[in-house]
């Protein structure tokens, strides 16, 4: 019975994590679309690299991400591959989130 209560533990903690992290993703998605709301932010991988998002808009989005995640984005941040995607975003988030 101990083996089953701590798969179940162990099960019911993996599903809270990936809820927490699609929780994550979707509010990223929708800062995101907030500012832009004409870019596909699911399909874009050179949001940086091709222009589609410029310093205005990095510097609404870090603001944004820094209030709703409790995060501090540094200067050294603030670099093309960080903000390239939605993925690249959210590992920074995420990144940045367990280092606080």
């Amino acid at each position: 019975m101990t083996i089953c209560k701590g798969v179940l533990n162990s099960n019911v903690l993996f599903y809270k994590k990936l809820k927490m992290e699609v929780d994550m993703r979707d509010q990223i998605l929708e800062i995101l679309t907030e500012q832009r709301p004409d870019v596909d932010f699911n399909s874009e991988t050179s949001l940086v690299t091709n222009g589609i998002l410029e310093s205005f808009d990095i510097v609404s989005i870090v603001a944004e991400l820094d209030d709703t995640f409790d995060i501090e984005i540094s200067p050294k941040e603030l670099v093309a591959e960080n903000f390239d995607s939605l993925d690249a975003i959210e590992a920074m988030v995420e990144r940045l989130s367990e280092e606080e």
